[in-house]
């Protein structure tokens, strides 16, 4: 859908076609592993322990 909306629908069914009838890409590359991800959740923040606040 993004496709479509930048280039056009025949732009989007090219490239639609390209990647179903074509799924390999035209290189062959061993990726590197990666160390950590930018992505990885944060470390958990110190909570403070619930304050009892009285009836």
């Amino acid at each position: 859908k993004l496709v479509e909306m930048i280039a056009g629908r025949s732009v989007a069914e090219a490239v639609q076609r390209t990647i179903q009838y074509t799924p390999d890409p035209p290189t062959h590359v061993t990726l590197p592993d990666a160390d950590s991800c930018p992505l990885d959740p944060p470390a958990p923040a110190h909570r403070h322990p619930a304050r009892h606040v009285p009836a």
